[in-house]
């Protein structure tokens, strides 16, 4: 028979609400990305340096971004 003792809420990891990519986000870029996506490593067309790596994730894609996906839904009146 199931309990019906409820259970505490706890808080996520630090910058996980709100989000904050350079807590939450960047640690894991610069762990497993940064060693060879930045400037004069052979085959890196992006730079996920701390300071670059936002902008350059939310922009790409050919057509789609996540950036221009988040702007039509913003347009549509979701937030």
């Amino acid at each position: 028979m199931p309990s019906s003792a409820t259970t505490r809420i706890t808080p996520g990891p630090e910058g996980s609400w709100p989000l904050t990519f350079a807590e939450l986000v960047q640690p894991v870029l610069d762990h497993h990305c940064v060693p060879c996506h930045q400037p004069g490593e052979s085959g890196s067309d992006f730079n996920l340096k701390p300071g670059y790596a936002y902008s350059a994730l939310i922009s790409y894609g050919a057509k789609r971004t996540l950036q221009s996906h988040v702007l039509e839904r913003y347009a549509e009146g979701y937030s």
